[in-house]
């Protein structure tokens, strides 16, 4: 039976199994899986109710929070396009990346209100402002009066066209000029279940959405948190102290991490005053892990500590260096060494290291090549940038730009 792959199964699943478990925890807020559905279902229809139709960009500028989290839902049930903003972006920045996506609606937090005024008159297309908080002047409405409209009601999975584009991620690249990253109901869904089966995480996880919603499809978790029913808990700016705290207060056991991020936690002074003792794994990615700092974080939090590989085109992730059965290390400090590199692929990835004519390079942790990849989670395509797109996935392989080394086993 050709089942339509969408995100959207993944909402549908969490709610089933877990409809009555606290799914989101967000501040003060918390929801049950069954609430967080109907939350979704409910930016929706109140999306729809403003005009909102198939294919339209719906931008968010916001921290990490459940209305960003329900974004990654709401806006895909109407079949439109999520659209996460980097909130660390310049005001020419934002204002060229909404009008090169031609976005029709854009959701902010109050902090950002100041620049609505210059979005207003640079960007044209947007339509509606919509503010998570309460009403200030620069807001047409907030979020909770668009989602008091209305409730659709579950829609038929086939409905839904995989193909797609569910997600819109703007990333500079190798390049420094944003381009849009197209990622569709299709893709999302293959990703969630290839990490779900290469990374195992059960239904009594509880996550610490440590990594910005609005990067890279937040590193996967919004769709794999939701389909295995896992607790998830907004982080909503890293703070090391606050980190601490709501891994004791939530029994958290995983996070993921950039090294920057890892290093500010081992470097906190409040490390020791917490109870650390439910984590489980942590995963750290975003930029080269050493294996001195997977050493420290494995003996500061007591639980597995693996590096990672992936990129905004790949949904991301590309590789863990999680367990694998072949793998014979010498020492601890061999396995260090491997935690620390970037691992194998996930489930329905290929990953080559290539010199200029697509041939493999040795693998002997010498010979310098680019790593290219292809697989169920790589992108469509730069949207608008049919050039751009044609430069990186040649013969089939993405082309990342990143350089690297090989081993038999990576």
């Amino acid at each position: 039976m050709n089942v339509p792959l969408t995100p959207i199964r993944c909402l549908y699943r969490g709610v089933d199994l877990y409809g009555r478990k606290v799914g989101v925890v967000s501040g003060e807020a918390r929801y049950t899986y069954a609430q967080f559905g109907e939350r979704c279902e409910r930016l929706a229809a109140g999306l729809r109710s403003e005009g909102a139709q198939r294919g339209d960009r719906i931008a968010f500028l916001s921290f990490n929070n459940n209305q960003l989290l329900e974004g990654y839902y709401g806006v895909p049930l109407i079949r439109a396009i999520f659209m996460p903003l980097n909130v660390r972006l310049t005001p020419p920045e934002l204002i060229e990346i909404l009008n090169h996506a031609g976005a029709r609606m854009l959701v902010f937090e109050n902090e950002f209100a100041p620049l609505m005024g210059t979005l207003r008159k640079a960007c044209p297309n947007i339509k509606r402002y919509v503010t998570i908080n309460d009403s200030v002047p620069q807001s047409d409405f907030t979020f909770e009066e668009l989602l008091s409209r209305a409730r659709m009601e579950r829609p038929d999975v086939f409905s839904f066209d995989e193909n797609e584009i569910a997600e819109l991620f703007y990333t500079s690249g190798s390049t420094g000029t944003p381009k849009g990253v197209m990622l569709s109901h299709r893709t999302l869904y293959l990703h969630a279940l290839a990490v779900t089966g290469s990374i195992t995480q059960d239904d009594t996880f509880v996550e610490l959405h440590t990594i910005p919603l609005f990067h890279a499809n937040g590193w996967g978790r919004p769709q794999t948190a939701v389909l295995n029913g896992i607790k998830q808990v907004m982080v909503r700016r890293f703070d090391p102290p606050h980190v601490l705290r709501l891994i004791q207060e939530e029994r958290a056991t995983g996070m993921s991490l950039v090294p920057v991020m890892a290093q500010a936690l081992l470097n906190c002074a409040e490390l020791g005053s917490f109870d650390v003792s439910s984590l489980r794994e942590i995963h750290i990615g975003g930029a080269a892990a050493s294996p001195e700092l997977i050493a420290r974080m494995e003996q500061a939090f007591g639980c597995h500590v693996m590096a990672g590989y992936g990129l905004t085109e790949t949904c991301p992730v590309v590789t863990s260096a999680c367990d694998k059965d072949t793998m014979r290390y010498a020492d601890e400090t061999d396995r260090f060494k491997h935690k620390a590199m970037a691992g194998w692929p996930i489930i329905g990835n290929e990953v080559r290291v290539v010199d200029t004519h697509l041939r493999n390079v040795p693998r002997d942790m010498q010979t310098i090549g680019e790593v290219v990849v292809r697989g169920d989670n790589v992108m469509d395509g730069y949207y608008r940038e049919p050039e751009a797109t044609n430069n990186v996935i040649t013969n089939g392989w993405l082309h990342t730009g990143d350089m690297a080394v090989w081993d038999e086993e990576n």
